[in-house]
Protein backbone atom coordinates (compact mmCIF):
# COMPACT_ATOMS: atom_id res chain seq x y z
CA UNK A 1 0.00 0.00 0.00
CA UNK A 2 1.04 3.57 -0.41
CA UNK A 3 1.43 6.25 2.19
CA UNK A 4 -1.12 8.99 2.36
CA UNK A 5 0.02 12.16 0.67
CA UNK A 6 -1.01 15.78 1.07
CA UNK A 7 -3.76 16.40 -1.45
CA UNK A 8 -5.25 12.87 -1.43
CA UNK A 9 -8.60 14.20 -0.22
CA UNK A 10 -8.67 16.98 -2.82
CA UNK A 11 -7.55 14.60 -5.57
CA UNK A 12 -10.32 12.19 -4.62
CA UNK A 13 -12.91 14.98 -4.74
CA UNK A 14 -11.67 15.82 -8.24
CA UNK A 15 -11.99 12.15 -9.24
CA UNK A 16 -15.61 12.11 -8.12
CA UNK A 17 -16.38 15.12 -10.31
CA UNK A 18 -14.31 14.14 -13.36
CA UNK A 19 -13.03 10.56 -13.12
CA UNK A 20 -9.55 9.96 -14.49
CA UNK A 21 -8.31 7.54 -11.83
CA UNK A 22 -5.27 6.00 -13.54
CA UNK A 23 -2.11 8.03 -13.95
CA UNK A 24 0.56 5.98 -15.69
CA UNK A 25 0.49 2.62 -13.91
CA UNK A 26 -0.99 3.86 -10.60
CA UNK A 27 -4.26 5.09 -9.18
CA UNK A 28 -4.56 8.70 -8.03
CA UNK A 29 -3.68 7.30 -4.57
CA UNK A 30 -0.37 5.79 -5.80
CA UNK A 31 -1.50 2.14 -5.72
CA UNK A 32 0.22 0.18 -8.50
CA UNK A 33 -1.54 -1.55 -11.39
CA UNK A 34 -1.82 -5.30 -10.94
CA UNK A 35 -2.25 -5.07 -7.17
CA UNK A 36 -5.43 -5.68 -5.22
CA UNK A 37 -5.22 -2.15 -3.81
CA UNK A 38 -5.30 -0.71 -7.35
CA UNK A 39 -8.49 -2.61 -8.15
CA UNK A 40 -10.14 -1.77 -4.82
CA UNK A 41 -9.44 1.96 -5.35
CA UNK A 42 -11.10 1.84 -8.77
CA UNK A 43 -14.10 -0.15 -7.56
CA UNK A 44 -14.65 2.20 -4.61
CA UNK A 45 -14.61 5.18 -6.95
CA UNK A 46 -17.13 3.40 -9.17
CA UNK A 47 -19.38 2.57 -6.22
CA UNK A 48 -19.07 -1.21 -6.47
CA UNK A 49 -20.76 -3.45 -3.93
CA UNK A 50 -18.78 -5.70 -1.59
CA UNK A 51 -19.87 -8.73 -3.64
CA UNK A 52 -18.56 -7.12 -6.83
CA UNK A 53 -15.26 -6.32 -5.13
CA UNK A 54 -14.89 -9.84 -3.74
CA UNK A 55 -15.60 -11.33 -7.18
CA UNK A 56 -12.83 -9.18 -8.68
CA UNK A 57 -10.26 -9.54 -5.87
CA UNK A 58 -10.67 -13.25 -5.03
CA UNK A 59 -8.98 -14.49 -8.25
CA UNK A 60 -6.03 -12.16 -7.55
CA UNK A 61 -5.26 -13.90 -4.25
CA UNK A 62 -2.30 -16.26 -4.02
CA UNK A 63 -4.65 -18.75 -2.36
CA UNK A 64 -7.33 -19.33 -5.01
CA UNK A 65 -9.49 -21.15 -2.44
CA UNK A 66 -9.49 -18.30 0.07
CA UNK A 67 -12.92 -18.03 1.71
CA UNK A 68 -15.07 -15.05 0.69
CA UNK A 69 -15.04 -13.72 4.24
CA UNK A 70 -11.22 -13.59 4.12
CA UNK A 71 -11.35 -11.65 0.84
CA UNK A 72 -13.93 -9.30 2.38
CA UNK A 73 -11.58 -8.80 5.35
CA UNK A 74 -8.75 -7.94 2.93
CA UNK A 75 -10.95 -5.33 1.24
CA UNK A 76 -12.00 -3.90 4.60
CA UNK A 77 -8.33 -3.69 5.64
CA UNK A 78 -7.61 -1.58 2.56
CA UNK A 79 -10.60 0.65 3.27
CA UNK A 80 -9.30 1.07 6.83
CA UNK A 81 -5.90 2.06 5.39
CA UNK A 82 -7.55 4.63 3.14
CA UNK A 83 -9.34 6.14 6.12
CA UNK A 84 -7.10 5.77 9.17
CA UNK A 85 -3.90 3.94 8.29
CA UNK A 86 -2.93 0.30 8.56
CA UNK A 87 -5.75 -1.69 10.15
CA UNK A 88 -3.53 -4.46 11.49
CA UNK A 89 -0.60 -2.28 12.48
CA UNK A 90 1.77 -4.38 10.39
CA UNK A 91 2.84 -1.84 7.79
CA UNK A 92 5.21 0.31 9.78
CA UNK A 93 5.24 3.91 8.70
CA UNK A 94 2.12 3.63 6.54
CA UNK A 95 0.27 6.91 6.70
CA UNK A 96 -3.48 6.99 6.09
CA UNK A 97 -4.97 8.75 3.10
CA UNK A 98 -7.60 10.37 5.38
CA UNK A 99 -10.44 9.51 3.03
CA UNK A 100 -13.96 8.80 4.25
CA UNK A 101 -15.54 5.73 2.70
CA UNK A 102 -19.27 5.30 3.25
CA UNK A 103 -21.76 2.66 2.27
CA UNK A 104 -24.81 4.08 0.57
CA UNK A 105 -27.87 2.18 -0.56
CA UNK A 106 -26.21 -1.21 -0.07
Amino acid sequence: MSNGEPGDWENTQAQLKNPNPIIGDKTWLQHKKGNQTFEIDLMLLKGSTMDEMVDKIAPMSKDKNKPRRAVEARIMDHIEHLQKGDAKGNAKGMRPHYLKVEQKKG
